[in-house]
């Protein structure tokens, strides 16, 4: 297999958004402000939404070349080209952001950031990151996807929780040690230029996208095509559109897929309990 991809040259526009970022902190933790309603928030959030989220986020990345997809493919080649290691790495970041932001069910996921503990685990999952030389500015392309996909998920949140909800996962990022912002325009507008120059279907993209598809039927995701463009920004749903053909999995895959739910489902379900009382209290007075 080939070598690695070259490092993507980010320029202009792009590195002058990069730049704005605040840098990653490596400052004991002493949360102060409003750091009860971001946690509030987040834990809401994370509970409250479905896997479409974690679909639709993979997707985008799927799309994303040069660098990329193919980096991932190069330096682990069996985390998305065998369906149990994908399986499994789709497990992991599941259990993984259930621990950062303690929306498993009770403590058996992690207490969120204010635990050592997650915060060590943070810093070592960049650390294999960087290992692998994985770009920062992919990092938070990624990262702020998935949680702007998880919002466009859930639909109808209040603009001030969705605030908390960023300031929280801007802190869990600079702990983790990459760049990150609160400033949500920021962040689109990062998105949208590294979106705008490198969005393109290439084959790895359907040999990946099938087994995602599949992957999101056995956790009862739809593998519609409006059920999941409807997330995608702008530049990346007519490219989806185009190619969903390439990413569709065939007939008995899909019945697979939902026999497979109906043994899978439920223990997620378990362990992916529902807002509590006090979550939706403070959602609801957000709101008001």
């Amino acid at each position: 297999m080939s070598a690695v991809p070259a490092a993507v040259p980010y320029q202009n526009e792009l590195d002058a958004l990069y730049a704005r970022l605040d840098p990653p902190t490596d400052q004991p933790f002493n949360p102060s402000g409003e750091f009860d309603k971001e946690f509030l928030a987040a834990r809401y959030i994370w509970k409250k939404g479905s896997y479409r989220c974690g679909i639709t986020a993979y997707i985008i990345f799927f799309l994303m070349s040069p660098g990329f997809v193919q980096r991932a493919a190069v330096s682990k080649p069996a985390r998305f080209g065998q369906l149990i290691s994908f399986a499994k790495s789709f497990d992991f970041t599941d259990v993984f952001i259930k621990q950062v932001t303690a929306s498993g069910r009770g403590g058996t996921y992690g207490r969120g950031l204010p635990d050592e503990k997650i915060r060590k685990l943070l810093r070592a999952i960049q650390k294999a990151h960087d290992v692998l030389d994985i770009p920062h500015i992919e990092m938070v392309h990624f990262g702020y996807r998935l949680m702007q996909q998880l919002e466009n998920d859930i639909g109808d949140l209040p603009d001030a929780v969705k605030q908390y909800h960023l300031q929280y996962m801007s802190r869990v990022y600079r702990t983790m040690g990459i760049p990150f912002s609160s400033n949500r325009q920021l962040l689109e507008n990062l998105c949208g230029v590294i979106e705008e120059q490198f969005t393109r279907f290439t084959p790895i993209a359907g040999q990946y996208g099938k087994r995602l598809l599949f992957l999101g039927l056995t956790v009862g995701v739809s593998c519609d095509k409006s059920n999941l463009s409807e997330l995608l920004p702008p530049t990346i749903k007519p490219v989806f559109e185009l190619h969903y053909q390439d990413f569709q999995p065939s007939f008995a895959l899909r019945i697979l897929g939902r026999i497979l739910n109906i043994v899978v489902y439920p223990r997620r379900r378990f362990r992916n309990p529902q807002p509590n009382r006090e979550e939706i209290a403070f959602v609801a007075s957000a709101g008001g």
